[in-house]
């Protein structure tokens, strides 16, 4: 709505390919990321709107299946994360 054009019906996906398919088979828009567009403007019929969009996220989670052990790679990789999120949190304070 912001540009003052309100959709008829809206669909929420959290599925990549289901959003590709419903794009290519009728009007619709979908919010993927810049190079996920890319790809599928190359390889089928949809193209890329020229729209700048705030970088806005909410809060991101890690899945895992809980009966598995954390690897050190992943372990690191947690780790890493939380830092990073521990250092935006701040900046933001600013």
């Amino acid at each position: 709505m912001r540009h003052g054009v309100a959709p008829v019906a809206s669909v929420e996906s959290a599925s990549v390919l289901n959003n590709m398919v419903m794009m290519t088979l009728g009007e619709h828009v979908s919010l993927v990321p810049r190079a996920v567009a890319a790809f599928h403007s190359r390889h089928s019929g949809i193209c890329i709107l020229p729209l700048e969009l705030p970088a806005t996220f909410g809060p991101l989670g890690i899945v895992r299946h809980r009966s598995l052990s954390l690897s050190p790679g992943m372990q690191a990789l947690m780790e890493c994360l939380k830092r990073a999120a521990c250092a935006s949190v701040s900046e933001l304070a600013l």
